[in-house]
């Protein structure tokens, strides 16, 4: 009788915990350049089919197929992260315990952020040069996306400093005396879009709800060719189709 949720529960939390955790730069076996590139996921391991079969997949061009009066998004996160990965494929940055987004009454704990170039969803059919995406975990160990659009303008020295600290080789870590306030690369306003969607990266499981913010956020010309210098190819899997989908948009 309670074999599936617990299944679920259980499959979730091993999910959350391979893509939080660490991973192995040589024994990846995706990426995005040379041989399995996004659109050759699915023929890279068996357990990444649904980056060919699956009809909710992210990212997507957000454009508002309803309106609605969407719960306010109350971002607390008192604690910066404490940890900067180099993983080859993006630039990670690890959370302790105590940071959390709620929505409707819903708590969400921040686990990490990381960073495609350029950005993955489109706003509108707009683009932009990076993309920052708050990775959370409910309580059933379920994965909630707040994803934040950079576009290039005003220099962000607290960006900046986080660059400077990544280690130079990918697999290497460091702990940041300072820490990064996740505020350096949120806009004032928490307006947004919602809708259901996946993983961007293999397994690209479904079943992941994005909080994309409407307000971009200004970064110069020198953290991104700061963050080019550290991964030198571009790191954003190409548009997926709608399928269909809702999109709400706040009224």
């Amino acid at each position: 009788m309670f074999r599936r949720p617990i299944l679920v529960s259980l499959c979730c939390a091993i999910l959350a915990g391979l893509l939080l955790a660490p991973q192995c730069h040589a024994a990846r076996r995706w990426g995005y350049v040379d041989r399995f590139t996004p659109d050759r996921w699915h023929l890279a391991d068996p357990d990444y089919a649904l980056c060919k079969s699956g009809t909710r997949q992210s990212p997507i061009d957000v454009s508002p197929t309803a309106t609605a009066d969407l719960p306010p998004l109350v971002l607390d996160y008192p604690k910066p992260g404490n940890v900067v990965i180099n993983e080859g494929i993006d630039v990670r940055v690890r959370f302790p315990e105590g940071d959390v987004m709620v929505v409707d009454g819903n708590r969400y704990r921040l686990r990490q952020v990381h960073f495609h170039v350029p950005a993955e969803n489109r706003l509108a059919g707009k683009s932009f040069p990076m993309e920052a995406h708050f990775l959370h975990l409910d309580e059933q160990g379920k994965l909630v996306v707040l994803a934040v659009l950079l576009e290039e303008g005003t220099p962000n020295d607290r960006f900046a400093a986080l660059l400077d600290a990544v280690p130079a080789k990918p697999g290497q870590r460091r702990t940041l005396a300072k820490g990064f306030d996740p505020a350096a690369i949120l806009p004032g306003s928490t307006d947004y879009a919602t809708f259901m969607g996946s993983l961007t990266t293999p397994p690209c499981t479904e079943g992941v709800r994005w909080y994309v913010l409407t307000t971009p956020v200004q970064i110069g010309k020198r953290e991104l060719a700061k963050h080019g210098r550290i991964v030198s190819h571009p790191t954003n899997r190409p548009l997926q189709p709608h399928n269909g989908r809702e999109i709400l948009g706040g009224k």
